[in-house]
């Protein structure tokens, strides 16, 4: 009888785990749309008929090594110092020709 209590199959504690069709379309959408936070990602899915928290989005992603939305499409910081220096340089260059032009021929 004790043999019999204790050997009956457990459920799983915990959540049950994300789809991995769901999983596949987050990663798909996270691909396809890199300006797309989780926040986002889980609204379009939502619209599918899907309900899905924005967390598990999120959980998603970050188990799958995608950064958030801003660092997946962004430049680097140094590219980013590099373009605006090189504004600068343009606008000052072009503002000192208009301010030093005499006219034409």
């Amino acid at each position: 009888m004790l043999a019999r209590y204790w050997t009956y199959p457990h459920a799983r504690a915990g959540r049950p785990p994300v789809d991995p069709r769901l999983r596949v379309l987050i990663l798909r959408l996270a691909r396809e749309n890199p300006t797309w936070g989780h926040r986002r990602i889980q609204g379009e899915i939502v619209r599918l008929g899907h309900h899905i928290a924005p967390s598990t989005v999120w959980k998603v992603l970050h188990t799958a090594g995608i950064d958030p939305a801003p660092r997946r499409s962004g430049s680097t910081w140094t590219q980013f110092l590099t373009t605006q220096a090189l504004c600068r340089a343009k606008t000052r260059r072009t503002v000192c020709e208009l301010m030093f032009y005499r006219g034409g021929p």
